[in-house]
């Protein structure tokens, strides 16, 4: 079942990220190696990007995040979402940029087993996240629910 969620959510993220704005080079190329299977070579790709753009745009970290979580390095991945953060605060599209990393957040506490954490999470940024990323906030947060036994919670939502 996890495997199907974080599929899900990569092609998600890469629609989106797509449609968000121009990529370099490096990029590009990580989402090539990302589609592939290739997440070593993928990180590296975006890495090289972070190095370029530093904090002023939020999509290598948050790509590199992806790579990470993919790894299962959760705290990898957590520092590079702090990072992609970071970058958001000089976005003119910070809203849904932030809805964006929150929603990987809340899918890394799940893969973690952080389930009371991912509810939290997803509860706090459903209301102002985007309706595609409400609903996967609300598929996050109804899993997380029945994996603690909430299932009556899960259904209702």
């Amino acid at each position: 079942m996890r495997g199907v969620i974080v599929k899900r959510f990569v092609a998600v993220s890469m629609v989106l990220l797509l449609l968000g704005g121009t990529a370099t080079a490096e990029y590009k190329a990580g989402l090539e190696y990302l589609k592939r299977g290739q997440t070593q070579k993928a990180l590296a790709e975006f890495q090289a990007d972070m190095e370029v753009y530093g904090s002023y745009w939020y999509y290598p970290a948050y790509m590199s995040a992806v790579c990470y979580m993919k790894m299962k390095d959760y705290s990898s991945a957590m520092q590079m979402l702090r990072e992609a953060e970071s970058a958001t605060e000089k976005s003119n599209t910070k809203v849904l940029d932030l809805a964006k990393i929150k929603t990987l957040e809340a899918q890394i506490l799940v893969n973690e087993k952080k389930y009371g954490e991912a509810i939290t999470l997803a509860n706090k940024y459903i209301p102002q996240a985007p309706s595609n990323l409400q609903g996967s906030l609300y598929y996050i947060k109804g899993f997380a629910e029945n994996k603690i036994g909430q299932s009556s919670k899960a259904v209702n939502d």
